[in-house]
């Protein structure tokens, strides 16, 4: 056995003395990591809120088709991978003033009690597609499905 600085035999430590780690096993409760919050949300994916849905008028959720529920669902599942600035900065996805939205959608926006916001957010699914909302900070509150890019339509062709 080798010697240590005070002339003391260094002890062995047998196989069942050493720590190995364990794959698979169980973490008690108490030393459960906790995952730390983004700071003031800068490093927040953006999420997606659903208590501001509009289920009746012109642009409702109600009785949506399924083919437009999976490419919503696709569109969204990507964008929950990122953060907000980098969804708010892609092309077509941006804010619209209240005054640019069609009479129908600001007469819709009224009816809701949803006037008080400046615009809404446009996020484009495909070339006419469109989910409208309010953003706030890194949570996106979904309130219509634009299928037919009625809200608030484009002078350009093929949008």
């Amino acid at each position: 056995m080798g010697k240590n600085k005070n002339n003391r035999p260094k002890q062995q430590m047998s196989p069942s003395m050493r720590r190995e780690p364990v794959a698979g096993a169980e973490v008690s409760r108490k030393k459960r990591p906790i995952s730390t919050p983004a700071r003031d949300d800068g490093d927040a994916n953006l999420v997606f809120g659903l208590q501001l849905l509009d289920h009746d008028g012109p642009y409702a959720w109600a009785g949506i088709s399924s083919e437009h529920t999976k490419l919503i669902a696709e569109a969204c599942r990507g964008w929950e991978s990122m953060r907000p600035e980098e969804v708010f900065a892609a092309g077509g996805n941006k804010p619209i003033p209240f005054e640019r939205l069609c009479p129908t959608a600001q007469a819709r926006l009224r009816q809701i009690d949803l006037e008080e916001y400046d615009g809404l957010w446009e996020l484009r699914v495909s070339a006419k597609r469109r989910i409208w909302g309010i953003r706030k900070r890194h949570v996106f509150y979904i309130v219509w499905w634009d299928p037919e890019h009625e809200v608030c339509p484009s002078s350009r062709r093929h949008t």
